[in-house]
């Protein structure tokens, strides 16, 4: 086997996993205590891809210390007693930005894939119809919007989040078409998309969809605000900073409520977290649980979750993994930027790191590799010889 030929298969397989996750993920039920059906699919391309390596007798700086830090939180998971669940889930989704991104011999055509990837979105959008005629059961049913009664329409899965996110490289698809002068086809998509994401009445959705609608007039002051906070460690000082405030804050003013209680957890967390050891502010407690003691907050409504990326990032790896994290997070968004052949090209890339950004106030995108992966797809898709030299009109 060449090593043209191989990473050929691996550019197929991670596209290929791509595809699935939409139909995959509507197995989330089916799973037992080892293995959970909906995440079988993200196990091919690392095997493939440390079989290739294997063979190719290859590796990167970058793979030697992503499994040296892996090596390393085996360790401290190890003596913490952790979750070792949220140790696969997070380096998981990782492994193609220090694998598939390197590689040059990407030929996968983007019109053909997101054409097989908007076929299969037709089956979750098919359950949200049938969900809106209540011909299919609700899973979140939590809150309600003003078309239903009994839930949100989530397209077959848990929560709406899922659905949202996978129609989000769909949604990057019609601003691609409006590029390529394909006007009709990039409108109706664009009204497809935002009709699917206001039915599911996910707030956070709605304010990216409409964000980058309208961040596609103004791409160049969209691409200035990214860079200024990737290329000043934003995400490193806002994180740390705002975590470390709000313990603060609850030892002066107690729970303070807002976000949908989400800032009574953020403050409860983070109250915990910084009363510990120096070890495990330094590394992390390896698991998302507060003690007994919290329990008399009632507004605390989890102790087991942070509902934030950041925030888990640090409890669950501690201030020196977050860095690393957030280290590896800024010099893949410079390189991308670097690279950017056009402003399309750009475009798009800021505007799955907007997504990333926003959904990460509330959510924990690093933790699930179907949302991680579909958010980040069209960075791989930027990739494609068939991008370099057009010109956008945003």
């Amino acid at each position: 086997m060449t090593k043209s030929l191989g990473q050929s298969i691996l550019t197929f397989v991670f596209f290929l996993t791509i595809l699935t996750i939409p139909v995959a993920s509507l197995f989330w039920s089916r799973s037992n205590e080892f293995i959970h059906i909906n995440r079988v699919v993200f196990i091919f391309y690392p095997v493939i891809t440390v079989v290739y390596l294997i063979y190719f007798r290859e590796t990167t700086k970058h793979l030697f210390i992503y499994f040296l830090v892996i090596a390393f939180y085996c360790l401290i998971f190890h003596i913490n007693q952790g979750e070792y669940d949220s140790l696969v889930r997070f380096f998981v989704p990782i492994f193609p930005f220090l694998t598939l991104y390197s590689l040059k011999n990407l030929d996968t055509k983007i019109d053909a894939f997101l054409t097989i990837y908007l076929i299969t979105l037709l089956l979750p959008l098919s359950i949200s119809i049938l969900q809106l005629c209540q011909l299919y059961p609700f899973y979140d049913t939590g809150e309600s919007f003003w078309l239903v009664d009994e839930g949100r329409i989530s397209g077959g899965y848990l929560k709406p989040n899922n659905l949202v996110a996978y129609f989000f490289p769909a949604y990057l698809y019609a601003f691609y078409l409006l590029d390529k002068k394909e006007t009709k086809k990039g409108i109706a998509l664009i009204l497809i998309c935002l009709l699917v994401v206001f039915t599911t009445y996910l707030r956070t959705g709605m304010l990216i969809y409409c964000l980058l609608l309208l961040s596609y007039f103004y791409s160049s002051h969209l691409d200035r605000l990214i860079h200024f906070y990737y290329r000043n460690y934003g995400p490193l000082v806002v994180g740390i900073a705002t975590f470390f405030l709000l313990g603060i804050a609850f030892h002066k003013f107690g729970i303070l409520h807002g976000l949908r209680d989400r800032l009574p957890m953020w403050q409860a967390h983070s109250a915990y977290f910084f009363n510990g050891e120096v070890g495990t502010i330094l590394f992390g407690l390896s698991q998302i649980k507060l003690p007994d003691y919290f329990h008399q907050f009632l507004a605390v409504l989890s102790y087991t979750e942070a509902h934030n990326n950041t925030y888990r990032i640090i409890i669950t790896f501690g201030i020196v993994g977050f860095t690393i994290y957030c280290l590896w997070m800024r010099q893949i968004y410079l390189s991308l930027r670097e690279e950017s052949q056009s402003p399309l090209h750009r475009f798009l890339t800021n505007s799955c790191f907007v997504y990333f950004i926003v959904y990460s106030t509330t959510n924990e995108p690093s933790f699930y590799a179907s949302i991680f992966l579909t958010i980040f797809a069209w960075v791989f898709l930027v990739k494609q010889q068939t991008m370099k030299g057009q010109t956008f009109r945003g």
